[in-house]
């Protein structure tokens, strides 16, 4: 799955905007994310938060296969921190367009739910940025 670290601004509750899919100007076309073949959930956004500092609302995802149906390429591009660094490609699309596959994406994402962190009240606890703490052990008494 292509993995996308979603700025907070994009969210609305749970809800990603199709801006969280999108890319901006700076990004030349190239919509960043990571490979989840390659790094979990949990990593990709220690990555993001950590190691390159960035605010992030959380990682969402789609597939390979739901890319492909948007007619979108997609590509390994590794970075110096982190070989699963990879791109979707909106290159060639005008606005109205990029626009209309990023809102797609955005609401397949929303669909599948945030990959990390998870909501308390889901069945993983919310890990957030302490996710190399230990859980609690449960009580099997």
């Amino acid at each position: 799955m292509f993995q996308r670290s979603v700025h907070p601004t994009y969210l609305r509750k749970d809800v990603v905007l199709g801006r969280g899919f999108m890319p901006t100007e700076a990004d030349e076309g190239l919509l960043s994310g990571y490979n989840s073949e390659l790094i979990n959930a949990s990593e990709a956004f220690k990555h993001r938060t950590i190691i390159m500092g960035k605010q992030s609302g959380g990682i969402w995802a789609v597939t390979f296969d739901e890319i492909d149906s948007h007619s979108l390429p997609y590509a390994g591009s590794p970075i110096e921190t982190a070989s699963s660094h990879m791109h979707v490609d909106f290159n060639g699309l005008d606005a109205k367009q990029i626009k209309a596959k990023a809102a797609m994406l955005a609401e397949l994402a929303t669909k599948r739910g945030r990959r990390h962190p998870l909501a308390q009240n889901e069945q993983t606890p919310f890990l957030g940025l302490a996710a190399d703490m230990p859980l609690p052990s449960p009580d099997l008494t």
